[in-house]
């Protein structure tokens, strides 16, 4: 048991919020901090999650991490786990890996950070930090629907069965 497991995310978060202005600069705190502390346990969630898919789906299926910001304390990110039988379509605060049976592997297949960061890289593509290219090309292939017709690929699903599906219902 780690030291932080029995705080509740309030207690932790009020901690954060308490940070010198080295962590915390106008009442931000940055993600990776939030992230560390709130995610120590993510690999183990996504494997508990695949094997709880396991024993749901025959063939290959999804895992999809969804990050939502607490209304009351804005420094705290929950990560949602689930599996999905089919590729969802992409979104922002959005992680998906598919699950390959015949491999035994999670392969990921995209992570779209929030709006404002996104926003932000198509914008100004030149200001981000070489580190973050493959984050960049990311969020550029969310913009110009590169990651929708992969998710629609991989479902098996043409443009012209999308715009019928929206169309009809």
């Amino acid at each position: 048991m780690t030291k932080n497991s029995s705080k509740t995310a309030g207690q932790i978060s009020q901690e954060l919020m308490a940070k010198d202005s080295e962590v915390c600069a106008n009442n931000k705190i940055e993600v990776s901090d939030i992230r560390n502390e709130f995610n120590k346990d993510y690999v183990a969630k996504v494997e508990s999650t695949i094997k709880d898919g396991l024993t749901k789906y025959t063939g290959d299926f999804y895992v999809v991490v969804e990050a939502k910001k607490e209304r009351l304390m804005p420094n705290v990110i929950r990560n949602f786990i689930f599996h999905a039988p089919v590729c969802p379509t992409p979104h922002y605060d959005q992680t998906v890996y598919k699950y390959v049976r015949k491999n035994d592997q999670a392969e990921f297949l995209w992570s779209i950070p929030d709006k404002q960061t996104c926003e932000w890289m198509k914008t100004c593509p030149l200001e981000v930090p070489e580190d973050h290219r493959l984050l960049l090309q990311t969020v550029l292939d969310y913009y110009d629907d590169t990651l929708l017709h992969k998710a629609m690929t991989l479902n098996g699903e043409t443009i012209d069965n999308f715009l019928i599906k929206e169309i009809y219902g």
